[in-house]
């Protein structure tokens, strides 16, 4: 939806201003054997899935001791983090 790509639009601005954005491809561009931060979501009020395409696997996606990881869905799980959504991962 336009409101949903308009949210993420914001979002995606206010990590490139705060240094999240930087952060995030140094943890997985730059980093070897990165692993994902501790990212805290109290209460959510609903519920996101978010496809991603996995078959580069890392630096963007990979599962790993049943958990996913990587660039992308460190980003996805960032988005409904700030938005107060459950993140949900439908690779």
């Amino acid at each position: 939806s336009i409101a949903l790509k308009e949210e993420f639009n914001r979002f995606l601005a206010e990590i490139k201003a705060d240094g999240t954005y930087d952060a995030m491809v140094k943890r997985w561009h730059e980093d070897v054997g990165a692993s994902m931060p501790e990212i805290t979501n109290p209460d959510p009020v609903g519920e996101l899935n978010i496809g991603i395409v996995s078959d580069i696997g890392l630096p963007f996606a990979a599962k790993s001791e049943g958990q996913w990881r990587g660039f992308d869905v460190e980003l996805g799980s960032q988005c409904d983090a700030q938005q107060k959504q459950k993140y949900k991962n439908t690779c």
